[in-house]
């Protein structure tokens, strides 16, 4: 009987900052849809002033939510394509987050340094994970 000699060939784990920068993203995307349900349900069944501000708010988190939400899980697919797409969706979400504040602040400046932590927290710690791991992710990516 001859022994039947298969190798079964696995694949190579995803990188380590690749997986903590997607794991990042998917919980603050959970986190983002979470917080734009409960506040949906807050305004709703209480009379507030600033209703337009309110569903605003609501608008923007999940916004921010689901794509984060989706860039997650796209990260696992160990795509170049889904790098550049998480790049570039990253790079757009700090611009108009750094945008926004700066609409309610009334200058760039005042919301830059306002926003800073949030965007920090947001988007660019995901975003240097993704940026120092690039080599790493490119040599097992297709």
């Amino acid at each position: 009987m001859e022994g039947n000699t298969q190798r079964v060939i696995q694949k190579p784990p995803l990188p380590t900052k690749t997986k903590i920068a997607a794991w990042w993203m998917i919980i603050i995307g959970i986190t983002g849809i979470t917080l734009s349900a409960y506040l949906s349900y807050v305004v709703s069944t209480r009379g507030t002033y600033m209703l337009a501000l309110a569903y605003a708010f609501i608008i923007i988190t999940f916004m921010y939510g689901l794509p984060f939400l989706f860039c997650g899980f796209i990260l696992n697919l160990r795509k170049k394509w889904t790098w550049w797409l998480v790049l570039i969706l990253l790079s757009v979400g700090l611009t108009s987050h750094l945008f926004f504040i700066s609409l309610f602040q009334g200058s760039l400046y005042q919301g830059i340094k306002v926003s800073f932590t949030w965007s920090f927290l947001l988007f660019i710690l995901p975003l240097i994970l993704l940026l120092l791991d690039r080599k790493n992710f490119f040599k097992i990516a297709s």
